[in-house]
């Protein structure tokens, strides 16, 4: 099985077991680029602890879905469409040539950030691992510890550096927080074969004319431990994607079937196949053991705004009447006064807009997902539903013993 050596990965010390609290790295990047970690209160190793955050905190991102629902595909539907998408295919022999682009796609950790994405901003992209490196984190400090902190325990808390190019094989252990801090581009804009030294001005991409656009900035791994079925189907509604340590796949939806005069859930999974290097899907039964231990990518403050906060904005920006047309404004969550958006329907990716309106957000049809231009006027709209929807998304990966 393939763990995630990232920093602290090795170690559970400081982790929460309670089965809704998800656990983030602690820390904040100083100009010099390394994340400083406040000891202040710590006394000696056991006392460390993670950062942690409610389950129960975050906005579930896909309208009308609950846990209670008897299928649920955030991402894609089928397996053709899984093993289709970008993000499950296999490296290109130019990308393997630098070996942090191959770690971090074999550490599944690829894969978690392309479905996240994926899930989250419908989009089908491949992550540029050589835009991280760019902005990699140049190491972890431990500062501010108290003068009576235990001075056994002070070398389990020395400076850890990360290596910035491609041949210093520590270099993926700060990715980490490199998305945390800088986010991920698409590959079309960054190639994972570009030379980092090639990367003068990174506001614009490979071209030199497209701006770049960066995705999950903010997000970063959150671990659970003593995790079960309803709780998993919890994370998938907040962040579209769950890794799972036991199983050594990511869980990508989940389906109820009835047999044996029982209902049974069974997840749906990209499995990584070793040999080929690519996502397969997977359909198998669920059970809480094989989600005990796991990751998701989120941000640790569940109430942080995210870019995803501006398209919401953008979308409702407009002011429905009876009979606007839904291809001129998709519904609102509340007050909306066409009757097409009253429906509590379900939509899935090949449900017409006749029989389900699109939805603000979480729509899976393509035809939903639209860029738009704010109306003049839209301002106090656009600052009522920032309200009424503020919310985040979360989560990135690490794995551990």
């Amino acid at each position: 099985m393939i763990f995630f050596i990232l920093i602290l990965a090795e170690h559970s010390f400081g982790q929460t077991s309670e089965q809704n609290l998800l656990n983030f790295i602690p820390g904040t990047m100083n100009p010099d680029g390394d994340i400083e970690v406040d000891m202040a209160g710590v006394k000696k190793y056991e006392d460390y602890k993670y950062q942690t955050s409610d389950l129960d905190d975050y906005r579930v991102q896909f309208r009308l879905r609950t846990e209670n629902d008897e299928w649920f595909f955030p991402i894609v539907e089928t397996k053709a469409e899984l093993e289709d998408l970008a993000t499950s295919q296999q490296l290109t022999p130019s990308e393997q040539t630098c070996q942090t682009v191959v770690s971090i796609h074999d550490y599944r950790y690829y894969g978690l950030m392309g479905y996240t994405i994926k899930a989250l901003k419908k989009l089908d992209i491949k992550p540029s691992i050589i835009w991280l490196l760019k902005h990699n984190t140049v190491g972890v400090k431990y500062t501010n510890f108290d003068e009576d902190f235990l001075s056994d325990d002070m070398h389990y808390f020395a400076y850890q550096s990360f290596g910035q190019t491609c041949g210093e094989s520590n270099s993926s252990n700060g990715i980490i927080h490199s998305l945390r801090h800088s986010g991920v581009v698409d590959t079309s804009c960054i190639p994972n074969d570009m030379r980092l030294e090639d990367i003068v001005d990174d506001s614009y991409c490979v071209d030199g004319e497209t701006k770049t656009k960066t995705y999950l900035k903010g997000f970063t791994e959150g671990r659970f431990m003593n995790g079960n079925i309803l709780n998993v189907k919890k994370l998938l509604l907040r962040f579209g994607a769950v890794y799972s340590n036991i199983l050594d796949m990511i869980i990508v939806g989940w389906t109820t079937e009835s047999g044996d005069e029982q209902q049974r859930d069974f997840w749906i999974t990209a499995e990584f196949d070793k040999v080929q290097k690519t996502y397969k899907y997977r359909k198998l039964l669920a059970d809480d053991n094989s989600v005990r231990l796991g990751a998701i990518l989120g941000n640790p403050d569940p109430n942080a705004p995210d870019e995803v906060d501006v398209i919401k904005e953008c979308k409702q920006s407009c002011i429905p009447e009876v009979d606007t047309p839904i291809a001129d404004c998709p519904c609102y969550e509340v007050d909306d006064p066409r009757e097409i958006c009253k429906k509590a329907c379900v939509p899935t990716i090949s449900t017409s807009i006749d029989e389900c309106a699109c939805y603000d957000v979480g729509d899976p049809r393509e035809i939903c997902q639209r860029n738009c231009v704010p109306k003049e006027g839209g301002g106090q709209i656009r600052i009522q539903l920032s309200m009424i929807f503020a919310a985040v998304i979360l989560p990135v990966l690490m794995l551990y013993n």
